[in-house]
């Protein structure tokens, strides 16, 4: 709960002049918990928050900074050829860069769980390269 409060409280700051706390509410709802939902459940994850705010429609965008910064980092053939990347959807793979990085900023900690190849180690790895190129440091091994 703290979290989510943490994630509303950001997008508060942000956006509290142009939305109402419900719709700031409903975002970081949707924001904070539908990175760990898995594929399969995310439109049933999808109804119910339509289900608790029918009204209200979403206006959150995420970091645009580092939403292009990430692409640098993907389309740079050094950092290709460093880590071996290969990424299927160029946008879902940038989405999910970002949304590790938001879950970071209100939680110390996660997991990042998935089947081999499923590119865990590449999403870390380009988030932690994305981090670095805008200056902000990490402690990644």
């Amino acid at each position: 709960m703290k979290s989510l409060l943490r994630m509303a409280g950001k997008l508060l700051r942000l956006y509290g002049k142009v939305q109402t706390e419900d719709t700031i509410l409903k975002d970081a709802l949707l924001n904070f918990n539908l990175p760990r939902v898995v594929t399969d459940d995310k439109s049933i994850f999808d109804t119910m928050c339509e289900d608790l705010f029918p009204t209200l429609k979403c206006f959150y965008t995420p970091d645009k900074e580092m939403l292009e910064t990430s692409r640098k980092v993907i389309l740079d053939p050094k950092y290709i050829k460093e880590f071996d990347l290969k990424y299927r959807d160029e946008n879902d793979f940038i989405t999910k860069i970002t949304q590790i990085a938001e879950i970071l900023e209100v939680r110390h900690c996660m997991f990042v769980i998935g089947p081999a190849g499923s590119g865990k180690s590449a999403v870390i790895k380009t988030l932690v390269a994305t981090l670095n190129m805008m200056g902000q440091p990490t402690r990644a091994e």
